[in-house]
């Protein structure tokens, strides 16, 4: 949908995930997984729901730079739970061994989240629904009622 990042004009957004990721290369996460709408779609819906007012015509562009970020992170975190299946931790051939630390995506896709939610967490297009407090049941009926007696 290209509502943050648009894939066709911005590249370089692809490269940044896949460093997230542990430094894997292109055959490992194509650009193709990274830009599939269940994942970056999804990675921007979720960081509109958390700042519902951003206005990206309106925006700064710091702003814009950290929505774009927050995204990357998300999207980065959303491909987190198939990459235990996409990377050989080892590989050998005739002349050639070798073995990669093995990571743990569970507690990655954790710390991505939270990065990129710290990132949103700054006064970006007003309040910031990541720490809302639920209205009281009483708060409520009277905003709809416009009186003190429910």
């Amino acid at each position: 949908m290209a509502l943050i990042i648009d894939p066709i004009k911005d590249t370089t957004f692809y490269d940044s995930v896949r460093r997230l990721l542990g430094g894997v290369d292109e055959d490992v996460v194509t650009d193709e997984d990274i830009s599939d709408p269940a994942i970056l779609d999804m990675a921007e819906f979720k960081v509109l729901d958390l700042i519902p007012a951003y206005d990206p015509l309106t925006a700064s562009a710091a702003e814009k730079a950290r929505v774009r970020l927050a995204t990357i992170h998300f999207v980065a975190a959303m491909l987190c739970p198939s990459m235990a299946g996409r990377v050989d931790i080892e590989v050998k051939t005739i002349d050639l061994s070798w073995k990669r630390k093995a990571l743990d995506y569970e507690a990655l896709a954790e710390s991505l989240m939270a990065a990129g939610a710290e990132l949103l967490d700054t006064e970006i297009g007003g309040d910031s629904r990541i720490f809302a407090i639920a209205p009281s049941r009483r708060g409520a009926c009277a905003k709809r009622q416009n009186t003190f007696d429910c």
